[in-house]
Formats: structure tokens, sequence, C-alpha cells
């Protein structure tokens, strides 16, 4: 499975990150929490570099816990600041908002007199379709960032007051050029950071069916009603289009709906929480924060 896509207003995007990145006190990179080490950005990685960051695992709430804490212990073990949040729950929030201020190191609460009481500048990055838009509203208390469960929602730079001392920048999603580990495509495809519109969904969902095989069997079964997990991918999809009626002209399933459906299930977190990867998965080996792979990064910054 080939994943690519014309990355032009995303260069674009690049450029004006590295414009902004001055005027910021600390950079809030979000990742998907079923998916930390795919959907780290290296290209913001580049731009962010020696500045203060934080990092959010957001959807927490959808992924499988003991997946979370060896990813919390990951990034720890290197000195990265990370919470595992959900950006709608307003508990989360509370800790956003009191771990942006101390990763800054801005004291918001000490006011000198004769001067305006000091506010923390954050950018809000992270590739498209982790809630950075969703964090954006709940800190801010209203609908200042247009939302949607789909990539490529926020198309320009947005500054939003919020009413904790904390001015955001909010910035379009951004994806690198080219994927050379076709397995983290995948991964960002499943979850919704790539256009359904430019994929192959039926081999996204097969591939898909691979996961849910090794992993996640008990929690489809319920989901489905089914006593067993089919042998064959084609199959699993065949027993979803029954199951919810997917049917074409004569009867048939309609297998193209039904793998549209069981994505959609998955995403929305309707098989129960999961984790598509590990450290392992992504990373060198245990001891190193690189990624396994550039990912085009350097030249995508440098055109």
């Amino acid at each position: 499975m080939i994943i690519q896509w014309f990355p032009g207003h995303m260069h674009k995007t690049g450029k004006i990150l590295r414009e902004e990145i001055s005027k910021v006190d600390v950079i809030v990179e979000i990742l998907d929490a079923r998916i930390p080490g795919s959907s780290l950005n290296p290209v913001i990685e580049k731009i962010a570099e020696n500045r203060r960051v934080l990092y959010l695992l957001n959807k927490a709430d959808l992924a499988d816990s003991e997946g979370i804490d060896i990813w919390l212990g990951f990034f720890r073990k290197f000195g990265k600041n990370v919470l595992a949040v959900d950006a709608r729950d307003i508990n989360s929030v509370k800790k956003i908002v009191a771990k942006i201020k101390e990763v800054s190191g801005i004291d918001t609460d000490t006011q000198v007199l004769g001067e305006r009481r000091k506010r923390v500048r954050a950018m809000i990055t992270g590739v498209p379709n982790v809630g950075k838009s969703t964090l954006i509203n709940t800190l801010a208390g209203s609908n200042k960032a247009a939302t949607g469960n789909r990539p490529a929602v926020t198309k320009s730079v947005q500054k939003i007051r919020t009413p904790y001392d904390i001015d955001l920048i909010d910035t379009p999603g951004i994806l690198w050029p080219k994927f050379e580990n076709q397995r983290v495509g995948f991964r960002l495809a499943v979850l919704g950071s790539i256009r359904d519109e430019i994929l192959d969904i039926f081999e996204i969902v097969m591939s898909l069916c691979d996961v849910i095989r090794r992993h996640y069997q008990p929690q489809f079964l319920k989901r489905f009603g089914a006593d067993e997990y089919p042998e064959e991918n084609i199959d699993v999809i065949a027993l979803v289009g029954l199951r919810r009626g997917c049917k074409v002209k004569g009867g048939d399933v309609d297998y193209q709906k039904a793998a549209g459906l069981l994505l959609r299930d998955v995403r929305d977190g309707k098989l129960g929480p999961i984790c598509l990867e590990f450290p392992d998965d992504v990373f060198k080996d245990s001891d190193s924060f690189e990624l396994l792979e550039k990912k085009g990064e350097e030249d995508f910054l440098d055109e």
C-alpha cells in the first residue's frame, strides 16, 4: 500500500511556523494517543529545535491505558514534558494550563506595579485531525477555531486569547512530504490524518483487519455480535457488512460501505480503547528518541 499526496499548502505552513516560532514562549505539539510516534512530526521537531516543547497525547479516552502508560514512560525517559489528555474534558484542561505555564517558565501570577500582567504565548501544532482546534476552543471557552473529524480544517494561523493568561497561536495541521515507512502512513490514514479522498479505504481497512486480529479480536466480536474472528480479512469485512445491513442490489455485501463503517468505528472508539503502535515500532531503539525514518523533513524545510 503506497500513500502519497501533494504537500503544497503544507510547505507553506512550514514556512509560517518558522516565522512564528520566535514569537512564542512554548510549543504545544498535540499527538494522537493511539499513535504518538507516527503523529510526532519531524518537520515540527526540526522547527522546534532548542525550544520549550510540551507534548500532549490527546484523545486519551480512545487509547488503551496500558499503551498510554508505556508511551508516557518513554517520553519522560528522555526528559520530555508530556501529558495524556482529553481536550474536551475540563479536568484535562486544568492540567494542560498548569503544564503550559510550568514549561514556559513564565510567572503569570505575579504582577509588577505599573506593568501589564504577564501572559504566556503558546503555539499549538500537530498533524491534521489530532484535536488542535478542539483544545483551543476548550481553552478559549468558545468556538474560536473550526473543528471537524477530518484533516485540513484549520486553513491559516489564528491568534486566540484565553482567560488563563495564555495566548494561543493556532496553526494548520502539517504533514511531511513522503512516508518512507508505509506503516506510519497506514496508521495516520486509519485515524484520519490524511484525507480519505486520496486513499484506498478498502485497502487500508484490509490492513486494519490484521491489527484487530493481533490485538483486538474480543472487542471486535463484542461490537459485531460474532463468535469467531474470520481467518480471511475479506471475510471480516463481509461479516461487518452482514451485521450492519450493508448490501448492494441483489443482496450481496457492499464491501466498500462495510469497510468504511469499520474504519469509522475504529476512529470513533466504538471498538473500545486501542493503541496501534508502541515505541519500538517507530523509534530506532529504547535508548533513542530518534525516529526510524527521517521522513524527508530537511528537504521540505530547505525548499
